[in-house]
């Protein structure tokens, strides 16, 4: 199978046009360190650069001008689009430059230069939620509710101060119950719920 019969027609953002040459450029971001004293450089690998494809194309028709003209809207809009190429086929690129020119002597066509790079997926930073603080804020809100919900239902205004005195001893007891449990909870639920009755 000839390569010919592989190329495809070219395209950016579905604007269809001719291709001359082509030129791509790559490599690996590096930073090198040279240190005082030292003839050898430290280098470190950064990952690999984006790759970049200039090349010329061309429109050539009748109405080549809005050939032209939707060819360079294309380029100028926002984001990453599908380049077509004839030999590397489809590509996520952004356009970085374009260039056009129009002759005189060559009537009815107009020859384009592109500077494209890739373009990949928005993968870093990437938010995640934080969990713990969440599970904080959440507990905090429920001791807040559990301290409303305590005042409003254990209001001794208006009794005699036995009443007040008693209550708090209770709640003394069972606040010392709780704090003295086991690791599990089941051997304290008795007495617990005897105070609980108590206090009812």
């Amino acid at each position: 199978m000839s390569w010919k019969t592989r190329l495809r027609p070219a395209s950016f953002r579905g604007e269809p046009f001719h291709v001359g040459s082509l030129r791509g450029a790559g490599g690996r971001r590096l930073a090198v360190f040279e240190y005082p004293g030292r003839d050898d450089p430290y280098v470190e690998d950064l990952g690999r650069k984006g790759r970049r494809y200039t090349f010329s194309g061309y429109v050539l028709d009748a109405d080549y001008e809005a050939s032209r003209d939707a060819l360079v809207a294309a380029c100028e809009a926002k984001g990453s689009a599908t380049l077509v190429h004839p030999t590397l086929g489809e590509l996520t690129v952004a356009c970085e430059t374009y260039e056009y020119e129009e002759t005189k002597e060559e009537g009815g066509i107009c020859r384009f230069t592109f500077g494209f790079v890739e373009a990949g997926e928005n993968k870093y930073p990437r938010g995640e939620a934080d969990t713990v603080t969440a599970v904080n804020l959440a507990a905090l809100d429920a001791d807040t509710a559990i301290a409303a919900a305590f005042d409003r239902a254990f209001e001794v205004a208006g009794w005699p101060g036995f009443v007040a005195e008693a209550a708090a001893s209770r709640i003394g007891d069972v606040a010392a119950l709780v704090a003295g449990l086991a690791l599990g909870p089941v051997a304290g639920l008795a007495p617990v719920a005897g105070l609980r009755a108590s206090l009812a």
